[in-house]
């Protein structure tokens, strides 16, 4: 096999000029779509979104991206000569998936393991792509236009939310009782204060899922409009015309901008924040850091490392971190994290599989159950252990270390520039996708008049459309040849590492459509930095054996993802569904889904969730209906052995047991029941509710000096609670979460059976 190095003017066959083309456009349309449609975290969970369709949609998105990957791959390689320019994402990725089989193996979740390692591995597939196809700086451009016009739909979005948040807060203070009716809330409930706390709170998130996630997306696309501005505006002309264009530009930008500002992310802003005053310090003092980037390279990692240990510092020494209560609940977070990678060394929990661990590890004073430790450092430790955790940083190190270098030399437009032609036809296209997907995927509101559907589906639909179309043609304005790839880089690398920064407090950088982004600026800055540097591609005259190799693993890669990744997921998910608007073949259908999907303990647990409320709910109950829920809590516990409610629900199914069996076999179930309670309290051990009801249990059992143990455990973890709700939120009522009623009693019987105790052994003596 020969191997040479040549330019970017290498001839390819119309074939895979034709492959590159479709592929480019394939992955603006993925992008376009992850940006204004909101997932959830990984795809498994993206159901809670949008119904089956979200899950089919977000697993769809990401065996697209893996299988433009491989087709371009088997092609290229297939090609009379293979040629390929390196990403300096190869070694991370590789690390990376090697970490992803360690921690999958050891997951207890394989399912959430797959769904959440398919997630993170396909939109780098598609930077790697990407990096191949971008060999023009138009295309580069053309890229960076469609995520800052974006940026604008995410901006007109959020306005628009602003607005909806207002409606809502009006209704509420109207009608409370009604508004907690529609969101099945009981009055007087911690959820009653929870809601009313996140609907003050006017969390502007966008097309995403929190409003952290929205500004993580807001600082990519401000810094690529930022790029293209300023490009623009070095290359500007004196006359009218042509300032006139750059100002119409300039305040698009400018609107990109300002959604980063409605989403009142404070880590966002304050990383945007950050990531600006490098981009204009590079802009001012650009030669100057180049001459001594390697002084300025190490007294930033000094400056880095000093500021983690004074963190860790204040948080060991306080108990929290500086800040309000959301850094005091993050110390809270990485605290549990740290403790559960300790446990979990060196594989960690497994990918997806952070939020049932995590209730372990929880403190009881703690206010939420997360599913992620707010630090994409400590969620790729504990995720996906030490081997994953260092191939997810090498991906990141390796190409941006690449990028800070001054050795820039004056290079030609590569072949392949994008017409005016070109550039309408993909804005087309682009555009289309999001008009014909988006009905598809976004549920139209029941109910009103034809002409409140009417206007529901232009406000749902056309507008995002319309207002990416209007910002991209805004954006281009007085568009121009500039070649300027400095400014380009540096944006787009400052852009990286303010998601970076933001993410050191946040899981926003897993959302897909953060996610997807990020890796496209990644891709971007990859393929500009290569232009920049004349980097040449490697081109290769591959033998016939090795092509039959690739082309057979790339076929075995396919077939393994459509028949163990999406197939399942899509015909258990979709029978779930079903299962749920359809009682009469509930059990039916949810026993074929958990069939389908044999790594899934969802159809499982809610099909014996429906056993339990068809007992309870019959004149005549028959134990055969407890026998069956038994066996799927069972089934559930060998899927996911760490699930608290699990155990949970097949304590209760023996407590029932106990209640209508004879009373000889009545203490073998109580047993039963017990030891499932005690497995839910270690899996969740900070859970008041379940100490409480394990001590009634104990006292059915006849074990009174337990019960008051446990009912103590009770009340210690609720006063732990209240203390901290106290602490955090002073001015406002004190909302139990054990729940009043429960509270007292639990005072109550500790103190009846003290006095009980202390009464038998005098009427023994």
């Amino acid at each position: 096999m020969t191997e040479t190095l040549i330019n970017d003017s290498f001839s390819k066959s119309k074939g895979l000029v034709i492959l590159e083309h479709i592929i480019f456009v394939l992955c603006l349309c993925a992008i376009a779509m992850r940006a204004t449609f909101t997932e959830g975290i990984d795809p498994h969970a993206a159901a809670k979104f949008g119904g089956i369709a979200s899950t089919i949609y977000s697993l769809g998105v990401s065996g697209m991206l893996i299988l433009l990957f491989l087709v371009w791959f088997v092609l290229n390689y297939s090609a009379k000569k293979f040629r390929y320019r390196f990403t300096n994402l190869e070694i991370g990725i590789c690390i990376f998936i090697i970490g992803s089989i360690f921690a999958g193996t050891a997951a207890a979740n394989k399912r959430l393991a797959i769904t959440n390692i398919v997630t993170l591995i396909a939109p780098i597939a598609m930077a790697i792509v990407l990096v191949q196809t971008l060999n023009c700086r138009s295309r580069i451009k053309m890229l960076l236009y469609v995520i800052a016009a974006l940026g604008i739909v995410s901006t007109y979005q959020c306005y628009e939310q602003i607005h909806w948040n207002d409606q809502q807060i009006k209704f509420y203070q109207q009608d409370p009782e009604a508004a907690l009716s529609m969101q099945g809330i009981r009055p007087g409930t911690l959820r009653q204060w929870q809601y009313e706390h996140r609907l003050y709170s006017k969390d502007i998130k966008g097309f995403f899922t929190t409003s952290n996630s929205a500004g993580s997306f807001a600082i990519l696309a401000s810094f690529a409009a930022a790029a293209l501005v300023l490009e623009k505006f070095k290359k500007r002309k004196s006359n009218a015309t042509d300032t006139g264009k750059l100002l119409i530009s300039a305040a698009a930008g400018a609107a990109v901008i300002l959604g980063l500002l409605l989403t009142k992310s404070k880590g966002a802003i304050a990383a945007a924040s950050i990531s600006a005053i490098m981009f204009v310090s590079y802009l001012c003092f650009g030669n100057w850091l180049k001459k001594h980037r390697r002084a300025v390279i190490t007294s930033c990692l000094m400056a880095v490392l000093i500021g983690a240990a004074g963190v860790i510092y204040y948080g060991l020494t306080y108990d929290k971190l500086p800040g309000g209560n959301s850094m005091l609940v993050r110390w809270q977070y990485w605290q549990a994290s740290t403790e559960m990678y300790t446990d979990f060394f060196p594989n960690g929990v497994g990918p997806g599989n952070f939020a049932a661990f995590y209730t372990h590890y929880k403190p009881p004073a703690a206010l939420e159950t997360v599913s992620d430790p707010h630090n994409f450092l400590l969620s790729m430790l504990t995720q996906y252990g030490l081997v994953g955790f260092m191939g997810f940083i090498v991906l990141f190190f390796i190409p941006l270390s690449k990028v800070i270098d001054t050795r820039l030399v004056p290079t030609e437009n590569s072949t392949g520039n994008l017409t005016l032609k070109t550039k309408i036809i993909l804005l087309t296209i682009v555009s289309l996708a999001m008009l014909l997907l988006r009905p598809l995927l976004i549920k139209m509101p029941h109910g009103g008049s034809s002409e409140q559907v009417f206007a529901a589906s232009i406000i749902l639909y056309l507008m995002p459309v319309i207002v990416f179309i209007a910002g991209f043609v805004l954006l281009t304005a007085g568009e121009n040849k500039s070649e300027n790839r400095d400014i380009t880089i540096a944006a787009m690398f400052c852009g990286i590492i303010g998601v970076l920064i933001h993410n050191l407090i946040d899981f926003a950088l897993f959302e897909p459509g953060v996610y997807t982004t990020l890796w496209a600026v990644m891709a971007c800055l990859i393929a500009a930095n290569h232009q920049a540097k004349a980097i040449p591609y490697v081109v290769k005259q591959p033998k016939t054996s090795s092509k039959l190799f690739i082309a057979g693993s790339a076929v075995i890669l396919t077939l393994a993802y459509v028949s163990y990744v999406f197939v399942p997921v899509v015909k258990a998910g979709t029978k779930v569904q079903k299962a749920l608007t359809n009682p009469e073949n509930a059990h039916q259908l949810l026993t074929a889904a958990a069939e389908d999907d044999p790594l899934d303990p969802t159809a499982l647990n809610l099909n014996g969730i429906i056993y339990l409320r068809k007992y309870r709910q019959a004149q005549n109950p028959d134990s055969i209906i407890l026998e069956k829920a038994v066996l799927c809590f069972k089934n559930a516990i060998e899927r996911s052995p760490v699930n608290f409610k699990f155990y949970e629900n097949l304590a209760d199914t023996y407590i029932i047991y106990s209640n209508v069996e004879p009373k000889e076999e009545d203490e073998e179930y109580l047993t039963k029941a017990f030891k499932n309670m005690h497995s839910a309290i270690t899996c969740y051990p900070g859970s008041a509710r379940l100490w409480f009801k394990t001590a009634q249990l104990s006292e059915k059992m006849q074990a009174t000096e337990d019960a008051i143990t446990q009912y103590q455990k009770a009340i210690e973890i609720e006063d732990d609670f209240r203390t901290q709700f106290q602490t955090m939120y002073p001015d406002y009522k004190i909302f139990s979460r054990l729940g009043d009623q429960k509270y007292d009693l639990a005072k109550q019987r500790i103190e009846e059976l003290l006095k009980k105790e202390k009464e038998e052994p005098t009427q023994a003596h």
